[in-house]
């Protein structure tokens, strides 16, 4: 599979090396998760909900990570980066 380099808009410096998947790629992606929708549907409104809680607190146990990576990926301030972090795990 094809890959690209992301860097760090501040310093040039590499930070991944990331899939740059094709149209076909892309496509079996998408039914990949079509496919699990069904099962996802499947499980009750209590597991789903589980589910759902365990991803907001990952997300803010590391709040502080992720913000790093948004800092590094995009040159964004570290305050406006953890912000961003907490207000995604809100819609959780």
């Amino acid at each position: 599979m094809k890959r690209f380099a992301v860097f760090n808009p501040s310093t040039g410096d590499l930070l991944a090396e990331v899939p740059d998947m094709s149209a076909e790629e892309v496509s079996a992606a998408i039914d990949k998760a079509h496919a699990a929708q069904a099962p996802w549907a499947g499980l009750t409104a209590r597991a789903r909900s589980d589910i759902l809680w365990k991803w907001h607190r990952l997300i803010l146990e590391h709040s502080d990570d992720l913000a790093v990576i948004l800092t590094a990926e995009m040159g964004k301030p570290l305050g406006e980066a953890k912000s961003e972090v907490l207000y995604a795990a809100a819609y959780l």
